[in-house]
């Protein structure tokens, strides 16, 4: 079993981790709610078209999760390995 000594680095990641996962639940019900609403008006009505429109939007939202998602995991790695998070020699004499 591996112990951490200094968990700073894991608890500054908390935060990213929170917002993104927020994030992803609000758009998750947000899409619910705007494909029920598609469901209950008038086919090929200006209505229709445009909460279409603002689903085919949103659904690109994941991707750019995904890709926040793995920049600040590599943050805190390239931190961790810069001594940051005491991972490595902090450059006093």
């Amino acid at each position: 079993m591996i112990t951490l000594k200094n968990k700073k680095g894991f608890s500054a990641i908390t935060g990213l981790i929170w917002t993104v996962v927020m994030a992803g639940l609000f758009l998750a019900i947000g899409l619910l709610i705007l494909g029920k609403f598609q469901t209950k008006m008038t086919v090929d009505s200006a209505e229709a078209n445009a909460t279409g429109d603002i689903i085919k939007e949103l659904s690109d939202a994941p991707t750019y999760i995904g890709i926040i998602l793995i920049v600040g995991l590599l943050a805190v790695v390239i931190a961790y390995l810069s001594g940051w998070m005491g991972g490595g020699k902090t450059g006093r004499a």
